[in-house]
C-alpha cells in the first residue's frame, strides 16, 4: 500500500487530484478499511476544497467500523473534522452525543 500512497502525494503535488483518488480508490477496493488510506482520501478531499466529500468519507468510516474501538477512533476524527475544519459545532455536539448513546463505555469518546 506504501507505493499507492506515495504515488497518490506524487500526483497530489502536481495537481492531478483525479489520478490521486483513482490510486487510493485502487488500494482501498484491494485492501479495505485501511486507516491510512482513508485518512489520505479525507486529506484529499479538504485540501482540493470538497469539505463535504472529505466529511463523507469519514462519516462512512465510523458506520463502517465492526469493532468498538476502531468505531470510537473514527468518530472522534469525524467530530475533529467537523469541529475545526467545517466549524459547525453543533453537528460535532450532535454527533458525538449520538455515538456516547450508541457506545457509552468507548474512552476515546470522552
Amino acid at each position: 500500500p506504501q507505493i499507492h500512497l506515495n504515488w497518490a502525494a506524487f500526483e497530489e503535488r502536481r495537481e492531478r487530484l483525479e489520478v490521486a483518488r483513482e490510486a487510493l480508490d485502487h488500494i482501498d477496493r484491494g485492501m479495505p478499511g485501511l486507516i491510512a488510506i482513508t485518512l489520505r482520501r479525507a486529506g484529499i478531499e479538504r485540501r482540493s476544497g470538497n469539505m463535504a466529500e472529505g466529511g463523507n468519507i469519514l462519516k462512512k468510516a465510523v458506520e463502517d467500523s465492526s469493532e468498538k474501538e476502531t468505531r470510537g477512533f473514527w468518530a472522534v476524527k469525524y467530530v475533529n473534522y467537523l469541529l475545526y475544519l467545517v466549524k459547525d459545532l453543533e453537528a460535532a455536539k450532535t454527533f458525538l452525543r449520538e455515538e456516547i448513546e450508541k457506545n457509552s463505555k468507548e474512552r476515546q469518546l470522552f
